[in-house]
């Protein structure tokens, strides 16, 4: 079965992508990805520029160690999305 919120819906687990103005790119984690977009919005000018749902915070925290450490994973979607 998989975990569901307090309201019924099935709980989902991000991987984003912001770009930092001046800064460059934050690549992060989050169950609530709209909270966390504002967090960081209150830190710095940036934008979500890509973002991928998992249902599982196993796999999403997995795809997120493999985007900041295996420099192969963040060259092909660097490609992907053209940035």
């Amino acid at each position: 079965p998989r975990l569901r919120n307090g309201f019924g819906q099935i709980i989902m687990y991000y991987v984003y992508i912001l770009k930092i103005r001046g800064s460059g790119i934050y690549i992060g984690y989050s169950e609530d990805l709209r909270n966390r977009f504002k967090q960081h919005q209150k830190k710095w000018n940036c934008r979500v520029i890509y973002y991928e749902s998992y249902l599982s915070s196993e796999l999403a925290r997995k795809r997120e160690r493999m985007l900041k450490q295996y420099g192969g994973a963040w060259r092909a979607l660097k490609k992907r999305l053209d940035i």
